[in-house]
């Protein structure tokens, strides 16, 4: 009996079926590796007009929101006073390559909400709390004027040394939201700022800004050649299935199927 040709096997309904069956899974793991392609690069920093402009605080963050990647360092404007009763001073603050101290001050916004924002540098701890000492002691007009300074994403709350508790470990507004007011609620935006317009204490906060960049999760990536790989198997199963019963290599198991004595 002459042998059957690929496509005359293929065109049977069963081997029809197992090809749409075959391109539907094949179809499921294409998208599966895009979803996972798409997930393998991750653009991080700013670009170049974002680095220029000035955007006003609340169209980056709101009091009691989240704090999105996306703002972190990011240069805005705000209109708020400071409450000098409120102040800190925050330690292990890299500038210039030298480790040293912020003042960082409850600034309240015109709705009432709070921002901690970082006014100034420290190269010493006794010089911070001397700027600490200076800015509780100015008289402070309790007008609101407006400031610039770069946004700060926040950081985790550490326990500070109970012998010196307005030295603090790391700037998290969720810390200093008790601090600044232990007995009543306070609405309190979900980053800080490093202050751009000292003039009052201390050296001048400076914060790099990173340049857009691209990072690429090569796990991911894997991933997603995984996918095309089984994408392109399921075909594969198919075509070898198809070729198996052309070639009479299932025969033995059509045989046992119909009953039939294989030798």
């Amino acid at each position: 009996m002459a042998t059957k040709s690929f496509w005359q096997v293929a065109r049977q309904p069963k081997w029809i079926a197992a090809l749409i069956l075959a391109l539907i899974m094949a179809a499921v793991f294409a998208a599966l590796g895009q979803w996972q392609l798409e997930r393998s690069f991750r653009t991080i920093g700013h670009t170049d007009s974002q680095l220029e402009s000035v955007v006003p605080i609340d169209s980056l963050i709101r009091p009691g929101g989240i704090f999105p990647e996306a703002a972190d360092a990011r240069k805005v404007e705000f209109w708020a006073t400071p409450n000098t009763e409120n102040v800190y001073v925050v330690s292990d603050r890299l500038q210039d390559g030298k480790r040293g101290f912020w003042l960082v001050i409850d600034y309240r916004v015109e709705s009432g909400a709070s921002i901690p924002v970082a006014q100034s540098w420290f190269a010493d701890l006794d010089s911070a709390l001397r700027g600490k000492a200076d800015v509780q002691r100015a008289s402070i007009a309790m007008v609101v004027t407006k400031h610039t300074g770069w946004l700060l994403a926040p950081e985790a709350p550490e326990q500070f040394d109970p012998n010196q508790p307005s030295v603090l470990k790391t700037l998290s507004p969720a810390q200093l939201v008790n601090l600044f007011s232990p007995s009543a609620p306070l609405k309190m935006y979900p980053g800080s700022i490093a202050l751009a317009d000292n003039d009052w204490v201390g050296q001048q906060i400076v914060i790099g800004t990173q340049q857009q960049t691209l990072e690429l999760n090569f796990l991911n990536i894997f991933y997603a050649v995984e996918w095309v790989v089984f994408s392109g198997f399921a075909i594969f199963m198919w075509w070898r299935l198809v070729q198996d019963e052309r070639l009479g290599l299932r025969e033995p198991d059509r045989l046992r199927e119909t009953g039939q004595k294989v030798n």
